[in-house]
This record gives structure tokens, sequence and C-alpha cells, in this order.
């Protein structure tokens, strides 16, 4: 199997299990008869499907795309959340341009596991900043909860192994990239 071939499957592992946890979501807005939520949550998650079959075969996305991307999908879960968490999404000015580029789906794994295995399992309401910067030439994302920590995931261990698993495709497709790149 080539490079390419490995970073486009792990980057694909991705995609069904966000499209998944999204459905459930709009699921229980319908069990709970809340039409009109699920009928935002759904055009907002045809907007994110879109930028997602969209981006299906791209390595990379403009910045642009993926801060807009992230935003629908920190809505999208706010929504599902709003009781147990609010959160914030800061970018420099600078880069709203289209000349950064960035690998697909990179990022949203990183907030959905902040939101999942550490915000939710805490007791009090969670904030969540997720924030973009240029500093030097070097672009960082920085994400930030005042969750329950990362040495809590041991306490659940089918949570625990799929939090590693993804994190670990995180991993193997940011080992490849850089190979490539």
């Amino acid at each position: 199997i080539s490079q390419e071939s490995l970073l486009l499957s792990l980057k694909n592992q991705i995609n069904p299990h966000f499209i998944y946890n999204s459905l459930n979501i709009a699921n229980e807005f319908l069990i709970d008869e809340n039409f009109k939520a699920a009928n935002i949550f759904l055009s907002d998650f045809a907007e994110l499907l879109h930028f997602t079959l969209e981006d299906f075969q791209k390595q990379f996305v403009p910045l642009n795309k993926e801060i807009r991307f992230i935003q629908l999908y920190l809505n999208l879960q706010h929504q599902r959340f709003r009781e147990n968490f609010n959160y914030t999404l800061d970018c420099d000015s600078l880069l709203h341009s289209s000349s950064y580029v960035i690998p697909c789906m990179m990022i949203q794994p990183f907030i959905e596991n902040a939101i999942q295995h550490g915000i939710l399992p805490s007791r009090k309401k969670g904030i969540l900043n997720v924030s973009f910067k240029i500093n030097k030439g070097q672009l960082f994302c920085i994400i930030e909860d005042n969750g329950v920590g990362r040495h809590s995931d041991s306490t659940n261990n089918n949570k625990s192994k799929n939090h590693k698993i993804g994190i670990s495709n995180i991993d193997l497709r940011i080992q490849y990239i850089n190979e490539l790149y």
C-alpha cells in the first residue's frame, strides 16, 4: 500500500465515526419531539456533511474552510449539550485568507475528544476554547477545556480505547504527512 493510500484510509476512518455521532444527535431531538431543534440541527449538519463530502479525497483544505467546518461542528455539539458547556472560537484576522492550507479534518477529533472525554464527564459546566493563531510564521491551534482531564479516561475502558484509536489515527496521519510532504 502506498503512503498516500494509507493516509487517505486513515482520514476516512474518522469521517464515519463523526457522521454516526451527528446522526445520533438528530435522533435524540426527534425522540424528544423537538422538531424545530431537529430541523435547525439537520440544516447545519447538511452543510457540514457537504463540506465533508466535498473534501473527501483532499489531503489539504484552505484553513478558512476548515475553520468553518469546526464552527459548524461546535454549533452542532452545543445544540446537543447546551446545558453541559459553552465555547468560543477565536481566529487571528490573518487566518481568514484561503492562502493557508491544513490537513483535512485534523483538528475536529481533538475537539470531539475534549467534549466527550473532558467536559461531559465533569460535574461542572464546561468551557471549551478553540483558537487559531499565527506566531513567527507558524500556525497554532489551541484547544482548552476545563474538563476532567486525560487521566480520567482509565475509568471507562471502552471510551478510553475509542479515544486512543482516534488519537492513534491522527498520529499516523501526521507521521505520513510528514513523510510525504
